[in-house]
């Protein structure tokens, strides 16, 4: 990705993540701008969000979809661009996958001090063989 690219991807996900604060109520949730890509012709912007709780969200992602026109619009009113990008909405999974990692990693955790007690204890895994 170009700078200049990069620098206007950075500019949208601030100015995103402002009008969606100011602008879009989601009751009980919260809704996080974790990133926003354009494409190299910047017609169109990717905006990854993440929203809290989980149950929420297919519910925010619809409002946010409902929204992407209002929020364009004042985007290219602050811009001051002839072309904007069409903006799309995607669930950004990093969030839920650390969770599901960490996750594994402590009961791989738990796994493994079964096995070095089993081993205190004489109990081999290997003892059967």
């Amino acid at each position: 990705m170009a700078y200049r690219t990069q620098k206007f991807s950075s500019q949208l996900h601030r100015m995103i993540a402002e009008i969606i604060r100011k602008n879009i109520d989601l009751p009980d949730a919260l809704i996080t701008v974790i990133d926003a890509t354009t494409t190299d012709d910047r017609t169109r912007c990717e905006v990854h969000v993440s929203i809290f709780p989980q149950t929420k969200m297919e519910e925010g992602i619809k409002i946010l979809n409902k929204a992407r026109w209002i929020i364009r619009e004042q985007l290219a009113k602050k811009l001051e661009r002839r072309i904007m990008p069409e903006i799309f909405f995607e669930i950004d999974e990093g969030i839920s996958n650390a969770a599901r990692v960490e996750q594994l990693l402590d009961s791989e955790e738990f796994a493994l001090e079964k096995l070095d007690q089993e081993t205190e204890a004489g109990q081999d895994w290997y003892s059967g063989y």
